[in-house]
């Protein structure tokens, strides 16, 4: 059903919001890191991933998962608490959902909402994308206790982020933190 590839994203269906925006983003995850990784860079235009977007206080042009079902209370925490000047973001998601303004149907979404994100700016045409708080390195999440730690399967998720790194990103992705830094650089 009408396939795509743009800006070395592939995917199917509507595009809407193709290459409607450019410049540099800053998406921001929910790492552990995150709060030092944003003391490392400047605010500008944003897309947050998962929970994090009800605990940054601060303009949020976007906002992107692959938990959809959560994002009806997400929105709910975040308006509730007049974050963001009241703007509302553009929700994204691989699948449509209630409260998710844009679904995409990307054929690799690689299993990580952080990757995901990625390509998402990169169809909506951003040029620059910088990585705050997605490490990807098993450290935990910034709502986590110290002792706790992500569960990722290191291996797979390595695999998946050096091949976008290798076919999709062309240098346009980089990192603060952990092994997402390691990949694909700082910026």
């Amino acid at each position: 059903m009408n396939p795509w590839k743009l800006n070395g994203v592939e995917g199917s269906g509507k595009t809407p919001l193709a290459n409607r925006f450019s410049g540099e983003l800053l998406i921001i995850g929910g790492g552990r890191c995150v709060w030092e990784d944003l003391e490392k860079t400047s605010i500008g235009t944003v897309m947050v991933i998962n929970d994090i977007g009800c605990h940054f206080h601060q303009r949020v042009d976007h906002w992107v998962t692959l938990h959809p079902e959560y994002m009806p209370g997400w929105l709910h925490y975040r308006t509730g608490h007049c974050y963001g000047e009241g703007a509302v973001p553009k929700t994204h998601s691989h699948k449509n959902h209630k409260d998710i303004s844009h679904a995409w149907e990307i054929s690799n979404i690689g299993g990580t909402s952080g990757l995901f994100a990625c390509q998402v700016a990169l169809v909506m045409g951003y040029e620059k994308i910088v990585l705050a708080g997605v490490p990807c390195d098993n450290s935990g999440h910034y709502f986590d206790k110290p002792s706790v730690n992500t569960n990722l399967k290191d291996n797979a998720v390595h695999s998946v982020w050096q091949w976008a790194k290798n076919n999709v990103f062309e240098g346009r992705v980089k990192s603060l933190s952990g092994y997402t830094r390691d990949w694909l650089g700082e910026p």
